[in-house]
């Protein structure tokens, strides 16, 4: 249950510009809010002009946590007004990744893309240069079953 508790943002070192409204967060930066927790080397938060937030720009070693939910990325990206978080990949290698613990033992998924976009309130997520990993099939299976190919069976050529 929620309780409207504000979140509070810890870091070695804090700027405040009231004329832009922008906080800078440098430095072992950590979020603790009711719905999540966050760590970042630096976090940008983006005010409107009655300084309720509009914007969370969080840049180098993101991860955010809540229940069920892990995100680890370059930069993300929040944006209030449409409620979705932009998570992106350090352009090399390394891509943002969401890992979604699912409800029930063996339910779990994972997936890994150079720009993941996480719609909070439905749960939706479109991902870009994307790997993804899903829970294991009960029964076995492959991934034509999975995404239903052919009606899920292989093509057989008829042997004469």
């Amino acid at each position: 249950m929620l309780t409207g508790r504000p979140a509070v943002i810890t870091a070695e070192r804090t700027d405040y510009d009231r004329k832009e409204g922008v906080i800078l967060f440098d430095r072992k930066v950590y979020v603790d809010d009711e719905q999540y927790q966050m760590h970042a080397d630096r976090l940008w938060v983006f005010l409107d002009g009655t300084n309720d937030l509009k914007r969370l720009v969080a840049l180098g070693n993101v991860a955010i946590t809540n229940d069920l939910k892990t995100a680890n990325c370059s930069r993300a990206v929040y944006n209030r007004a449409e409620q979705c978080i932009v998570m992106f990949g350090d352009g090399k290698d390394k891509k943002a990744r969401l890992r979604d613990a699912g409800g029930k033992k063996g339910e779990a998924s994972e997936v890994r893309g150079g720009r993941i976009t996480y719609w909070i309130e439905s749960g939706v997520a479109t991902v870009e240069d994307v790997d993804l990993e899903l829970p294991a099939m009960k029964g076995g299976g492959t991934p034509k079953d999975l995404f239903n190919i052919n009606g899920g069976k292989a093509n057989k050529k008829k042997e004469d």
